[in-house]
């Protein structure tokens, strides 16, 4: 991982691990995940976040033969609902097209 990811990672799971590290492992289960979640879900974002990143340490201890299921893989993440794209106006386009040209990557896109 980059610094930046690791720094980020760091960022979301050591305040969970400060709370909840002291806990068995092998007796994580589904619902005590999803309460874990349920206390960020105010934050959306923030909840999927910390359900990716505890999916990637359960699925690491899984490999050190810690546990045997990720609990984390039976929860669905938060739905996120966003305003949609909003439609470009003119002069966007008309600007879009001077900077790319018709045969370039940005314009196929």
């Amino acid at each position: 991982m980059a610094e930046l990811t690791k720094k980020t990672c760091r960022g979301i799971v050591e305040p969970f691990r400060l709370k909840h590290g002291d806990k068995p492992l092998n007796r994580l289960e589904r619902r005590k995940v999803k309460g874990f979640l349920a206390e960020k879900s105010e934050a959306p974002f923030a909840t999927n976040n910390l359900g990716k990143r505890l999916g990637q340490l359960l699925d690491h201890a899984i490999a050190l033969h810690r546990i045997r299921a990720n609990p984390t893989r039976l929860t669905k993440p938060c739905r996120i609902m966003g305003a949609g794209f909003r439609a470009w106006h003119e002069s966007g386009i008309t600007r879009f097209l001077e900077v790319h040209e018709p045969d370039t990557v940005a314009y196929r896109r």
